[in-house]
């Protein structure tokens, strides 16, 4: 998973890249982020 910060509109905005190669696969890397961290 790639995490970069970038400025959107003058706030700093967060990108989250996976490597899912399927819908289900990026949805269940998605549910475990959001358990872990909280957010998206």
């Amino acid at each position: 998973m790639d995490i970069v910060l970038s400025w959107t509109d003058g706030h700093l905005g967060l990108v989250a890249r996976t490597a899912g190669r399927a819908i289900r696969e990026t949805e269940k890397i998605a549910q475990v982020t959001w358990q872990e961290f909280g957010y998206i």
